[in-house]
């Protein structure tokens, strides 16, 4: 489910129809999300305050044991390179626990994807 910041940056609710079926999804299923897509469904002059409601939610919904960060390159590009994409996610998990930004950062993939 990709979030709908940019209908949000333009004054519409689009957090609170997201973030409903965001919460659906990680309550009805055992599904594993990407956090990733964030700065390309900004506008243009977005900020970290207009990203971080969804970022947020994600990871309260589905906890860092089922998300796992993507580079969303090349298309991060639209909006930011990808060492900056990098950074601004390390700035939106910051409030988690280092275990937690360790599996968010690689170890939910590896897991997810039967790599260790």
């Amino acid at each position: 489910m990709t979030p709908q910041i940019r209908h949000q940056q333009a004054s519409h609710d689009a957090f609170g129809a997201g973030s409903e079926g965001v919460t659906r999804l990680a309550e009805d299923t055992s599904g594993f999300v990407k956090f990733s897509a964030l700065l390309t469904e900004a506008d243009a002059g977005w900020t970290l305050d207009d990203i971080r409601p969804f970022a947020n939610h994600v990871l309260e919904a589905f906890g860092a044991d089922r998300v796992m960060w993507g580079s969303d390159w090349p298309v991060c590009r639209i909006r930011a390179e990808y060492g900056d994409w990098h950074d601004i996610a390390q700035d939106l998990t910051s409030h988690v626990s280092a275990s937690e930004r360790a599996a968010i950062f690689g170890g939910t993939a590896a897991r997810f994807y039967e790599l260790s």
